[in-house]
């Protein structure tokens, strides 16, 4: 076995050999390659045993050679392409394209990499990337240039028709987020008929609690929607119309209170933002109806940031009268705060704190996406 490997490895290098010893000899050669040569004639082999279209000009930008993937390529045998220009076997617009790109390179050296189109012979149309570089002779002067060209035309079909493909099903999402969110409307309206015909109050205030959980959920919908990303939002867009609608829709119990936001910009998938909007659903419909009671004035404030490790830090709070101190979130028995909890804990894997005293506090910490 370490017999073969060596004997593998000694012919690698003599092929290795062999190939700079016949790029030496090119390098020698002045408007063409020599007749004869076998160090030459190894490297026509193994030029054309490359798959890649590949050939060489001089400064004046005659083909000195080109393998047979390139005459292939190009729809024209090598031997006729051997001594003629870009003007002699392409259209003008395009030869006036690459004799320029040479120039550059000649002026410039390294490396040129570009993508471009090409005309076939058979009249069809390609999408290229060619590359290049500039050899020198012995003498150290320029002798010409060599280059590869790689026919990218199906991998740009493919990419098209991915991305018309991609534009059927983000109109499709859309379509679907309109309906979703055009649904949710319906139902807010019948929940709305239904409280107008319900004289006891504390009914009326279930189906109105009700109203405003379907309306954060249908926000969300909303935003997806108008939105470029219709996997993610940005919280704080999001935020900042729940937050500012919940106020509007208590305007006789929110006269005096001020809302105050310090939200980071943080994209956020249809499956963290829901929970988070009808936490603070939740949250602001409390503050409203418990917290300053006869019109006492007041504030809210609700803070969302992205802390080290990659958590979100979600704190609310107000300055109202406060929560009584025997509440414990865990064990509370109202729906709305027993519903945030289970937001936090449960659907956003978070957890929470509540301090009471001069006003309350909901500290949520939840790890970010």
């Amino acid at each position: 076995m370490e017999k073969d490997i060596k004997q593998f490895e000694n012919e690698i290098s003599r092929l290795r050999q062999a190939f700079n010893e016949a790029t030496l000899e090119l390098n020698k050669c002045r408007g063409g390659f020599p007749e004869g040569s076998a160090k030459v004639n190894f490297f026509y082999a193994l030029s054309d045993a490359v798959a890649a279209p590949l050939f060489m000009k001089d400064p004046a930008g005659v083909y000195l050679n080109c393998n047979n993937a390139f005459g292939d390529f190009m729809g024209i045998p090598p031997a006729v392409i051997h001594g003629k220009t870009a003007y002699d076997i392409a259209p003008k617009e395009l030869a006036d394209f690459y004799t320029e790109a040479d120039r550059s390179l000649f002026q410039n050296g390294g490396v040129q990499l570009y993508g471009t189109s090409f005309r076939r012979a058979t009249g069809e149309i390609r999408d290229i990337i060619v590359r290049k570089a500039v050899f020198q002779k012995e003498d150290g002067s320029i002798g010409g240039l060599v280059g590869s060209v790689s026919d990218v035309t199906e991998i740009r079909q493919a990419e098209e028709q991915i991305n018309l493909s991609l534009k059927e099903k983000e109109t499709l999402l859309r379509e679907l987020n309109h309906r979703t969110k055009n649904n949710m409307q319906v139902i807010s309206s019948l929940i709305d008929l239904q409280t107008a015909s319900v004289a006891d109050g504390r009914v009326r205030g279930m189906l109105k609690d009700t109203r405003d959980r379907i309306r954060a959920m249908s926000l969300v919908h909303e935003f997806l929607y108008k939105s470029r990303d219709l996997a993610r939002l940005d919280i704080r867009d999001y935020i900042e119309v729940l937050a500012n609608a919940m106020v509007l829709s208590y305007q006789e119990q929110a006269q005096k209170v001020i809302l105050d936001l310090d939200i980071d910009s943080i994209q956020m998938s249809i499956d963290t933002i829901t929970p988070c909007g009808l936490i603070l659903n939740e949250l602001i419909s409390n503050s409203l109806k418990y917290a300053f009671p006869d019109g006492k004035a007041g504030s809210i404030r609700i803070s969302l940031r992205r802390r080290e490790g990659g958590q979100i830090g979600f704190d609310y709070s107000d300055d109202g009268i406060g929560l009584p101190p025997s509440v414990e979130i865990k064990r509370v028995e109202t729906l709305g705060l027993r519903l945030v909890n289970n937001l936090v804990t449960k659907q956003l894997g978070g957890r929470i704190e509540v301090e009471t005293g001069q006003g309350t506090v909901f500290r949520m910490i939840f790890k970010g996406e």
